[in-house]
């Protein structure tokens, strides 16, 4: 247990974090609704709870905390949204072990740089099969007897019928670097 993670969700306000990413509106109480920031939609199915701490996408099925929302809309890893949320609302995190040298710090940061790029590509993969592409996927899966349940815990996703789609979706969308997902091995030149 980790106190610094119940004081940053006691300070934390989660309508402040996620309203830099998506236009929220008032939905009544301490509720707030606007579309998804992880599905295309045109009519908003994504809620977030003031008083409760907490996100959730009727449309898609994504929910989770502060923690989460941050990991997922910038593509972080938990400590990163951690450190960010920590910094933002004054709460002092504990220092632990010795400062990492240059080296080490050079291939903790690579190693970062591509946890995040194969974080992204499952994340695309993801929202393909879930999307309107992703139907023979899913009937398919279905008829193979998969449940819901086993679809989100093995992270099936679908990759779509386009050769430079996940190229794409990576360059442009993220930013990442060709020469970072040539080295994660997502991507050859």
């Amino acid at each position: 247990m980790d106190p610094t993670i119940d004081e940053i969700k006691r300070r934390a306000d989660i309508v402040d974090v996620v309203s830099q990413h998506v236009a929220l509106r008032p939905a009544g109480g301490e509720r707030f609704k606007a579309c998804c920031p992880f599905h295309d939609e045109k009519t908003p199915s994504f809620y977030v709870s003031r008083d409760k701490g907490f996100y959730k996408c009727f449309g898609c099925g994504e929910s989770g905390d502060v923690f989460k929302f941050l990991q997922k809309v910038e593509n972080i890893s938990f400590f990163e949204a951690k450190k960010q949320l920590a910094e933002r609302y004054g709460v002092q995190l504990p220092k632990f072990g010795k400062e990492l040298s240059p080296e080490q710090q050079q291939a903790y940061d690579e190693r970062d740089r591509l946890h995040k790029i194969m974080a992204a590509c499952a994340h695309f993969y993801r929202e393909q099969f879930a999307g309107n592409k992703g139907l023979a996927a899913r009937d398919y899966a279905r008829t193979r007897g998969l449940s819901g349940k086993t679809l989100e815990k093995f992270g099936i996703g679908y990759a779509p019928d386009a050769w430079d789609a996940l190229h794409h979706h990576l360059i442009n969308k993220y930013g990442f670097k060709i020469e970072d997902c040539v080295a994660s091995g997502v991507l050859i030149e």
